[in-house]
C-alpha cells in the first residue's frame, strides 16, 4: 500500500513538472497603413541596430514592482528581442508611410543619406497597487551619414496606463507610444528638411 502511494505522489509531482501554462508571445504594432505621410523626403534612410541595456533586450517582458525591483515574466514573451522588434517595428513603419524614398537595415542594400539610430533606455511594465502601465524610453538621433552632422534628435520617457492589469496589454500601448513619438520625430525632421 505504501509503494502504492509514493507511486501516485510521484506520478503527480512529475504531471505538474511537465505541465505548464501556455506561452504567449507578443510584437509591437504600429499603423501607417491609413494613410501615407505629408511628403516623402527624397533620401535613403539605414535603420541601424538599436542599443538596449542586457536587462531589457531578453525575449522574457520585464515587470519593475518598484523603483528598486523588476522581474521577468516566465510565460509572457517578446516575439523577438526588444532591439530587433523595434528595429523591425520603425522599419516598416516608415516604409508603410512612405516617409523616405528608401528605407533600409543593411548598407549593401543601398546608398544612406540618413542614418536613423536609437537607443531604448526602458521598455517595460510597471506595475503599482492602484494601476499597471507600459514605459517606453528612449532616444532617436538621425544623422548626416556623409558629414556625421546630426540632423535631428529626439528623447522621450512616457508611462501610460494600462486597461486591464494584464501583460497582453503592454504591447498595445508600448505599440501607441511608438507610433505617437516616430509622428513626433517626423515633424522635427520635416521642418529641418525644407
Amino acid at each position: 500500500m505504501r509503494k502504492h502511494l509514493v507511486l501516485v505522489w510521484l506520478i503527480l509531482v512529475l504531471s505538474g513538472c511537465m505541465s505548464s501554462p501556455d506561452r504567449k508571445y507578443y510584437q509591437i504594432h504600429l499603423g501607417g497603413d491609413e494613410e501615407p505621410a505629408q511628403r516623402t523626403i527624397n533620401k535613403t534612410v539605414l535603420i541601424e541596430p538599436i542599443e538596449v541595456d542586457d536587462l531589457y533586450d531578453d525575449f522574457r517582458v520585464v515587470y519593475r514592482i518598484s523603483p528598486y525591483e523588476l522581474n521577468y515574466y516566465s510565460y509572457e514573451f517578446w516575439a523577438d528581442k526588444p532591439a530587433g522588434l523595434i528595429r523591425d517595428s520603425i522599419t516598416r513603419y516608415l516604409s508603410r508611410k512612405r516617409i523616405f524614398q528608401k528605407v533600409i537595415q543593411e548598407i549593401s542594400r543601398g546608398d544612406p543619406d540618413i542614418l536613423w539610430e536609437s537607443k531604448i533606455y526602458f521598455i517595460e511594465e510597471v506595475d503599482t497597487p492602484e494601476a499597471w502601465y507600459a514605459r517606453l524610453s528612449m532616444e532617436i538621433e538621425l544623422v548626416d551619414f556623409k558629414s556625421k552632422k546630426q540632423i535631428c534628435y529626439h528623447k522621450f520617457d512616457r508611462r501610460e496606463e494600462l486597461e486591464q492589469k494584464s501583460a497582453a496589454e503592454v504591447p498595445v500601448v508600448l505599440s501607441k507610444i511608438l507610433e505617437e513619438e516616430l509622428g513626433k520625430v517626423i515633424n522635427i525632421l520635416y521642418q529641418k528638411i525644407e
